[in-house]
């Protein structure tokens, strides 16, 4: 990664992104071959945490705020989540399915992240190891779930821990990848602010806080 212009790195960021949501997505469709006897969820991995972001974009599919479905007690809806209710758009609009909704959305996470690594590499990596820099960040991410359906990998399968903000958890969660983005590009900004003596107000830092802010899945607001 050389010094380019800042659409060049925007598209190889994009390319980088997409090509992460490939790799990342080959045990997805190896899954069923894996087993012919049996139906396949569609959920490699966190089984709890997706499987509630799953029902998360169901109900977003038909209105934008929901009932609190974290507690059994009856009440009107009012959580508002912006991250989930993107999946239930476009869930909504491939037929009711909630997993191509959560795909979608990771492939949206992967791509950002990917702008974020190129955009990260060439403002604080020096040239001549921001391609290194660059395979760091995103090699894992592509990698994490194969050893799930690579019989000859599984002694990896227990690498990271399933609760944690490791490497593979990242990729697993878009919710989480996304935030990782979000995160640095306001390191980026916040880095510029203070190069250039605080003289331009940090605007990417600001919006990516906000970002986080309505796409973080542990924040649902109240409206």
């Amino acid at each position: 990664m050389s010094d380019r212009p800042l659409g060049a790195q925007v598209r190889l960021g994009l390319a980088l992104g997409l090509l992460a949501f490939a790799i990342g997505s080959i045990p997805f469709l190896m899954a069923p071959r894996a087993c012919p006897d049996l139906v396949f969820s569609g959920v490699l991995g966190n089984w709890p945490d997706t499987e509630q972001h799953l029902a998360f974009i169901h109900h977003y599919e038909r209105a934008w705020v929901i009932p609190n479905v974290l507690t059994s007690e009856p009440g009107q809806p009012f959580m508002l989540n912006l991250w989930f209710g993107l999946g239930g758009v476009i869930a909504g609009a491939f037929g009711d399915n909630p997993l191509i909704g959560w795909h979608a959305l990771r492939l949206i996470g992967l791509c950002l992240f990917g702008v974020a690594v190129v955009l990260a590499c060439n403002h604080f990596i020096p040239r001549g190891r921001r391609t290194l820099g660059g395979a760091l960040a995103l090699l894992p991410l592509s990698l994490a779930l194969v050893p799930e359906t690579v019989s000859w990998l599984s002694f990896l399968r227990g690498a990271s821990s399933q609760d944690g903000n490791s490497v593979r958890y990242l990729f697993e969660q878009p919710q989480l990848t996304i935030s990782a983005a979000l995160v640095v590009l306001a390191m980026i900004s916040i880095d510029r602010f203070h190069a250039q003596g605080g003289g331009r107000m940090p605007r990417m830092a600001i919006f990516s806080v906000v970002a986080i802010w309505l796409f973080h899945p542990f924040e649902f607001w109240a409206v």
